[in-house]
C-alpha cells in the first residue's frame, strides 16, 4: 500500500472519530436540555407558576 493511501486511511479515520464524538455530543445535550426543561416545567406545575 502506497504512503498516500495510509495518510487518506487516517486521515479519514480521525475525521470520523472526530464527527463521531461531535454527534454524540449534540445528542447527550439535546437529551439533557429536554431533561430540564421537563424538570422546570413539573416544578412550576407542582409550585402553580403560570407560563
Amino acid at each position: 500500500m502506497s504512503s498516500t493511501m495510509l495518510k487518506l486511511i487516517e486521515a479519514l479515520l480521525v475525521i470520523g472519530g472526530v464527527l463521531g464524538f461531535a454527534i454524540y455530543q449534540l445528542v447527550s445535550v439535546r437529551r439533557q436540555i429536554r431533561a430540564d426543561r421537563a424538570r422546570a416545567d413539573a416544578t412550576d406545575e407542582d409550585n402553580g407558576a403560570a407560563h
